[in-house]
């Protein structure tokens, strides 16, 4: 199966690339800069301008399975709202026309769980849960989102989308733009000695999910025939920002001996979460996401570790 992934160059997609590579399947990446992957094989990258509507259906055809992750992340769409709102409509509009001209078989979107807003309470569900994209990244995602419901009720290619959590892992390289992650920070700052400094209270919640995880729903998804074109990507887990450094700690510890430097974790942190998300629609169809949490936090901080090292 051949699959293209936009925005293949960023910190998700060339962990997908891989995944999938090693899966046999004939993956490339769309990108704006061939430098950003260096290290990938010339014929598998693609430089494409979106806005070149024929020269992208043309070269579509090639293809079964277009996966579009591209979009500004919270940092840069809060800092440049119109332009990132722009970005959305426009990328979005254009890729998803051109796949159904192309006859994709299979369009997969990469969202996020912030659509759904804030103050949030209970189970949020796809089928139940009302979005209410409240921060210009949550706001671009939903734009998209509608863009591509619309074309899944005039077009026999399969629009699916995924509101994904947090996603976790080190990055395939140590030049990613990934490294205000927060389990990927904090590593870093370990490993450099530097005070921490921690914007929020410590007391949000956040759903953390492993990005090999990610990669391996995500290649099901395409495999395999879906009864939904919405699911949540998540683990189903709750956890605040003081437990995530409290993990990070003692993983890091055990590897350098060392404290996060500058920050002071409450001992008596038992804050429980008002709401989760729900990954029910997506184990009932892909099987379960269950993993060790210290495990997979251990693997990130001593690769992170190891990426710093050979820098």
């Amino acid at each position: 199966m051949k699959v293209i992934i936009f925005g293949g160059s960023g910190y998700l997609g060339l962990h997908l690339y891989q995944n999938l590579k090693d899966k046999n399947y004939d993956v490339h990446i769309a990108t704006r800069k061939k430098s950003k992957v260096e290290h990938i094989a010339t014929e598998k990258i693609h430089e494409i301008d979106i806005r070149n509507s024929q020269f992208l259906e043309k070269f579509l055809k090639k293809f079964d399975v277009v996966i579009h992750l591209a979009s500004p992340n919270a940092k840069s769409s809060s800092e440049a709202v119109i332009e990132s709102l722009k970005f959305h409509i426009e990328y979005t509009y254009q890729l998803a026309k051109a796949s159904c001209y192309a006859n994709i078989k299979k369009f997969i979107y990469l969202s996020t769980v912030h659509v759904y807003g804030n103050n949030l309470k209970g189970t949020i569900d796809e089928a139940n849960a009302i979005p209410a994209p409240i921060s210009p990244y949550a706001v671009g995602h939903k734009f998209s989102e509608d863009i591509l419901n619309a074309r899944n009720a005039n077009c026999d290619c399969q629009f699916i989308i995924l509101r994904a959590s947090n996603l976790f892992g080190s990055p395939v390289s140590v030049n990613s733009d990934c490294w205000d992650l927060l389990p990927n920070y904090l590593s870093r700052k370990i490993f450099e000695k530097e005070v921490v400094d921690i914007k929020s209270k410590g007391r949000d919640f956040r759903d953390f999910l492993p990005i090999s995880i990610a990669c391996q729903k995500i290649e099901e998804i395409i495999r395999n025939k879906t009864k939904f074109c919405l699911y949540n990507l998540v683990s189903g887990n709750m956890i605040n920002i003081f437990e995530m450094i409290n993990f990070i700690n003692q993983e890091a510890k055990k590897i350098s001996g060392i404290d996060i430097p500058g920050i002071m974790i409450p001992i008596n942190n038992h804050d429980k979460s008002n709401f989760k998300y729900s990954n029910k629609r997506l184990i009932a169809e892909f099987g379960g996401v269950e993993f060790n949490f210290s495990d997979y936090l251990f693997s990130t901080v001593i690769n992170n570790f190891k990426l710093l090292s050979a820098k």
